[in-house]
């Protein structure tokens, strides 16, 4: 994620915490633990993505992602 910085990358976490323990779904019911769930939680996030964003920005932020891969 710091090299997506370097690159000026934007990104978002926008599930840090698994649905399996969302209070929305703890309150109702006492769930059990999901280890692959929790995993991809600590690991996964957003590119950008959105109605708005042009072929050109597109092709510079995959350019940009396959130079952070490699």
């Amino acid at each position: 994620m710091e090299a997506l910085r370097v690159e000026n990358i934007s990104y978002a976490v926008h599930y840090p915490v698994p649905l399996i323990k969302q209070p929305t779904i703890t309150n109702l019911v006492n769930p059990e633990r999901c280890p692959i769930s929790e995993e991809i939680s600590r690991r996964i996030f957003s590119l950008p993505m959105y109605p708005e964003l042009t072929d050109e920005e597109l092709e510079k932020i995959l350019e940009d992602l396959e130079k952070v891969a490699t």
